[in-house]
């Protein structure tokens, strides 16, 4: 076989052999069609299986197999007896001998059908792989590097990119205020002052525990951004004051009454820190057009909208939909151009491109993601698109 070159490789046997579990295999298989090293192992492994059954069947009769035992057998012994180099060399040669003779007995009256094939060692677990990318500043620190690797996220923002974990392994991240759990992703972590701020998923799942909140799933598209208590009081009291206002000033000019309230709340309410949590003042129930009250959409460029925006994008993507994924991933990047997902959303139609066929753009698309963003967390497998 060829040197491998990706970390997944070894993943093409295990698809060969059957070994891997379903939504593994086509995990691997996708991701096949954009690795080079994992493409030509799936290819050498085809060529291989078809020599195979091209071979011709080779027969031997009873004495030809017993023969052949007789001198593995010797050769094996003779292997043995110069690895040992025994202290005492009369008393080995004459030990392996006797082993030699022994074996060659048992050999001889076991028939040849009954002879089993000894049960195959499992390999240990690897040690999960990932990619970390972090700001300037940030620490942390590896407290964990086995079949269950734990990091420990202490300050700054940290973008990762986790493999697709095998059974038996997990991936950790202990936050000043909790653990996330990872089950195979591509995420962000935002903490400071002790604190975790803010966790966005773009691919995949992440188990969210964090002490003072009950745990969650976060899934692609999801994000939790946490608030410090004090500002969420005063948020509370602005919110409070101003539904009060509002009401107060319900009939004919109720809609005006409650636009002047949530300007005052915003203008008094003290500023949220970066990250923090968006405030959503609710319209009060008394506050209806003659017709029928309806709740208006979130402004555009909001992160609500924004979410939205990308997890419609992820399922189709995620459903093999690549023709509506290609123009939702477009009106995303043009709706909300300084979201950190808009890096994701570039690469992913590229693969969309490769998956259909016109590596024309494809290419082109990949090229424009490195000029962009040089040290992405897929500028590797944007430079084997880019070719």
């Amino acid at each position: 076989m060829t040197a491998l070159r990706c970390t997944r490789a070894w993943q093409a046997e295990a698809v060969e052999d059957g070994r891997l579990a379903p939504a593994d295999a086509a995990s691997f298989e996708r991701h096949a069609t954009t690795c080079s090293a994992c493409g030509g192992e799936l290819r050498a492994l085809a060529l291989l299986r078809e020599a195979g059954v091209a071979l011709p069947a080779q027969t031997s009769s009873e004495l030809e197999r017993r023969r052949l035992r007789v001198e593995l057998l010797r050769r094996a012994n003779e292997l043995a007896l110069r690895a040992q180099r025994p202290r005492w060399p009369r008393i080995a040669v004459a030990g392996g001998m006797a082993f030699a003779a022994a074996a060659v007995l048992v050999a001889l009256a076991l028939p040849a059908a009954t002879t089993q094939r000894a049960p195959a060692v499992q390999p240990a677990l690897a040690v999960p792989t990932f990619r970390i990318a972090s700001s300037p500043g940030a620490q942390w620190q590896m407290l964990e590097r086995s079949a269950t690797l734990r990091l420990r996220a202490e300050h700054g923002r940290f973008e990762l990119a986790v493999d697709t974990l095998r059974a038996g392994q997990r991936f950790l991240v202990e936050l000043p205020d909790g653990q996330l759990e990872v089950k195979g992703t591509r995420f962000s972590i935002d903490v400071a002052d002790g604190r975790t701020r803010e966790v966005r998923v773009q691919e995949g799942r992440v188990a969210l525990r964090l002490r003072e909140h009950a745990p969650r799933m976060l899934r692609a598209g999801d994000a939790w951004s946490g608030e410090p208590a004090e500002t969420a009081a005063a948020s509370a009291g602005a919110t409070a004051s101003a539904t009060a206002s509002a009401t107060a000033g319900a009939g004919a000019g109720a809609a005006e009454a409650t636009t002047a309230a949530v300007r005052a709340a915003a203008a008094t309410a003290p500023a949220a820190p970066a990250r923090a949590a968006v405030l959503r003042v609710p319209l009060p129930r008394t506050v209806e057009s003659p017709q029928h009250a309806q709740t208006p959409p979130p402004p555009a460029g909001s992160p609500q909208r924004a979410g939205s925006g990308f997890g419609a994008a992820m399922s189709a993507f995620s459903a093999g939909d690549y023709g509506r994924a290609e123009p939702l991933f477009v009106a995303f990047e043009r709706d909300h151009p300084g979201d950190p997902r808009v890096e994701d959303a570039l690469f992913l139609r590229a693969v969309a491109h490769s998956r259909r066929g016109d590596l024309a753009a494809s290419r082109a698309l990949a090229r424009e993601y490195l000029e962009r963003y040089p040290r992405g967390l897929r500028s590797i497998e944007a430079q084997r698109l880019a070719r």
